[in-house]
């Protein structure tokens, strides 16, 4: 658990009632402030993340009658720190902020000139807690507009903030006053359930929320070209094919990937097991589909894992996986994991729009040498490597 420290902004004054309602049932407010330019309840919480923090504190105080409409923000922050706090990465980020997904409604910038940005109400996150005596002086002002701005430009603009409306950064990489709205918490904020962890990566069950992330990972390039696939697919044909997966597990285990960052779960991608139950085999894929993640070792660790749930839970004697020949980054990949080359299909692949080999490799359980995960969960006992 992390110690949070934060104010939220209330869209009026608390009467007497509200007031006493907060301070004998929201033991997380410290105070109520006044004398400002908006009415405040400055908080100190002890949370698992950021988003569980502020949205469990919202849901106390509202509950006592009062309206949370916003929350105090930092002076200037920017898309990676964005990206950041809400275990998002950078593309997704931008892609949210220029309203290329998700519902937009984030502040544009406002520019202002000689490249000074105004100072907005700020975010006291993880700052000494100079005061926690309660106080209940309000000045009845509204909550003034969320701002964002620029540097090197001659004129201000600002946008009032809707409560209850996801709100998401600018497109470029600037100073921005807003963070994403904390009433509606994102996909990469909500806590999932992980069926194995190990290195900070881990992985659960696939989400009927993510259909459309799942989409757009699958129709990068890099990941089209990685399965040889020529044609994207729609979002509409993938939604009803994740519709089937998440109903049949008979035949098949799929997991999504995360990685844990800064206090969160951050979906990255998916891996799947095709089960023959005649023969105990399974085919093996996977991806990561967010460009930050790659490289990292993320795709590796995954794999392991994986091998340590085919051969531990689902007593599958092999798996195997068919990768092009010149994906040669896959291929040590899939080495380090466990995976042989077990042989060579000739010109069956594409890569680049050119013929190319595949080659056919497998793990079996007496060569796993990953550490023991299943086993540790089962027993209780050390992640230690056989």
């Amino acid at each position: 658990m992390t110690e949070y420290e934060f104010s939220l902004v209330l869209e009026r004054d608390p009467d007497d009632a509200q007031t006493e309602a907060i301070a004998g049932n929201v033991p997380s407010v410290t105070g109520l402030e006044g004398g400002g330019p908006v009415p405040l309840a400055h908080v100190v919480i002890d949370a698992a993340n950021f988003a569980t923090a502020v949205n469990s504190t919202v849901q106390q105080i509202e509950a006592c009658g009062a309206l949370v409409v916003g929350l105090q923000t930092d002076d200037l922050i920017s898309i990676k720190e964005i990206a950041t706090r809400t275990g998002r990465s950078r593309e997704s980020a931008r892609l949210l902020a220029t309203g290329k997904r998700g519902p937009g409604g984030f502040p544009s910038p406002s520019p202002l000139s000689h490249g000074a940005c105004t100072p907005g109400p700020r975010l006291e996150v993880g700052s000494p807690n100079t005061s926690r005596s309660r106080t209940s002086t309000w000045t009845g002002r509204p909550p003034p507009p969320i701002t964002s701005c620029v540097e090197g430009t001659s004129s201000a603009r600002s946008r009032t903030r809707t409560p209850g409306r996801n709100s998401y950064p600018s497109e470029q990489d600037e100073a921005v006053q807003a963070p994403p709205d904390f009433l509606e918490p994102t996909i990469n904020t909500i806590a999932p359930d992980l069926w194995l962890t190990h290195d900070d990566i881990g992985l659960g069950p696939l989400r009927a929320d993510l259909a459309e992330t799942y989409w757009r990972w699958e129709n990068s390039l890099p990941v089209m070209a990685g399965y040889a696939r020529q044609t994207p697919e729609s979002l509409t044909e993938r939604t009803a094919g994740l519709e089937a997966q998440l109903e049949g597990s008979a035949d098949q285990t799929r997991f999504t990937i995360y990685r844990h960052h800064d206090d969160a779960w951050t979906p990255v991608g998916m891996t799947s097991l095709l089960i023959d139950d005649r023969y105990r085999t399974a085919e093996f894929f996977i991806y990561i589909g967010e460009p930050d993640h790659r490289g990292r070792g993320t795709g590796t660790i995954a794999t392991t894992m994986v091998l340590d749930w085919a051969f531990h839970v689902t007593a599958l004697r092999c798996v195997y996986l068919e990768v092009l020949a010149n994906n040669t980054a896959a291929i040590r990949a899939y080495e380090k994991a466990g995976f042989r080359t077990v042989g060579t299909r000739r010109r069956t692949g594409s890569w680049l729009g050119q013929p190319a080999d595949e080659l056919i490799m497998d793990a079996v359980p007496e060569e796993y040498s990953g550490p023991r995960l299943v086993e540790a969960a089962v027993l209780g006992t050390p992640r230690a490597h056989p």
